[in-house]
């Protein structure tokens, strides 16, 4: 009688922890990751046990006890999970850890916004795309919901390649239905998609997002239905008219305090309408050339031209790895 089992059957398992194999029979073990591939393999004839550290992809791992000829005999699964943390003598760090993401976490216990959007449930960290992807530099070691606010954006990306700057639900009818019109605002019922007029980093964080979201999980399939709302997004930020200055090849904006969404009050801001800071007019608004605006769009299109040479669009690819050097020479001119 052959079998195959775990001295910790119940154990939780995460990368490099000692799993301890318990057999009767049998000649070789082999080890597959989350993903299929074989990390270990090793004759065990004559033994009744075997150590083995955890590694390769996570989720559920299989393990196969088999004969001299390679004959499968009996085979066991296991869940490998990696959870971040940091462990040192003094506890010091263990908190600081904690105090860390607990900040991070400070709109929900989970750091989720829960959003249900067209039957489908998102889970985004905040509901605005600067400060999510901001946030997901830190929660995508804690969490793997950085993809869901590119989804939902992708999802309802502008015709012209526009993407909203937040979303927000049980929103009463207000001034952005009144002042940013259908040209910035989209509304569902009491689901309202905004673009705040002045700002000019949703399309290249956006991008930025993406980029976080694919190298946190490696997820080849979920990056080809989505990286085209990335091209359109960061051809739209050269294309338009109010986000891109001909004059010196560089992206522009309202003049802003930095990369807000409000304007300076002074005697040029023109009279445009309810909250004036917020609006844009191409003939009357002031703007201005916001160098973290450019180099952030720069960073974006080198993102963007690796996830698509990762995907075999080299043609493509090059033209956004030409794009961010453009960019950086008309800074420095």
């Amino acid at each position: 009688m052959f079998s195959l089992g775990f001295r910790n059957a119940e154990k939780a398992y995460e990368p490099l922890d000692e799993v301890e194999l318990l057999f009767h029979g049998g000649e070789l073990v082999k080890v597959f990751d989350g993903n299929g591939r074989l990390y270990v393999q090793t004759n065990v004839e004559g033994k009744n046990s075997y150590l083995f550290l955890a590694g390769g992809a996570i989720g559920t791992q299989k393990i196969e006890l088999c004969d001299a000829q390679g004959t499968l005999i009996d085979s066991v699964e296991f869940v490998l999970n990696a959870n971040t943390s940091i462990s040192d003598n003094t506890g010091i760090f263990d908190e600081f850890t904690k105090v860390l993401k607990d900040t991070m976490n400070c709109y929900a216990p989970d750091g989720l916004f829960h959003f249900s959007f067209k039957d489908k449930t998102y889970g985004f960290y905040v509901p605005w795309i600067l400060d999510h992807v901001h946030t997901a530099k830190g929660m995508q070691f804690f969490s793997s919901h950085e993809r869901d606010l590119v989804d939902l954006f992708s999802l309802e990306q502008n015709t012209n390649g526009m993407i909203w700057s937040n979303v927000f639900k049980k929103t009463p009818v207000n001034y952005i239905d009144s002042n940013y019109g259908e040209k910035f605002s989209r509304r569902y019922g009491e689901i309202v998609f905004s673009r705040q007029p002045v700002e000019n980093h949703c399309e290249y964080n956006f991008v930025n997002c993406m980029y976080i979201s694919w190298k946190a999980s490696g997820d080849d399939e979920w990056l080809k239905g989505v990286v085209d709302s990335a091209v359109r997004a960061l051809n739209y930020s050269v294309s338009d008219n109010l986000r891109w200055s001909k004059k010196y090849n560089l992206l522009k904006r309202a003049y802003c305090i930095d990369s807000w969404d409000f304007q300076i009050e002074d005697e040029f801001l023109p009279d445009t309408g309810v909250n004036n800071t917020m609006l844009i007019d191409e003939k009357l608004t002031k703007f201005g050339v916001f160098f973290g605006d450019n180099t952030g769009y720069a960073s974006a299109c080198k993102e963007l031209s690796l996830m698509l040479a990762h995907l075999e669009r080299k043609e493509e690819a090059d033209v956004f790895e030409k794009r961010s050097h453009e960019i950086m020479d008309s800074l420095r001119a």
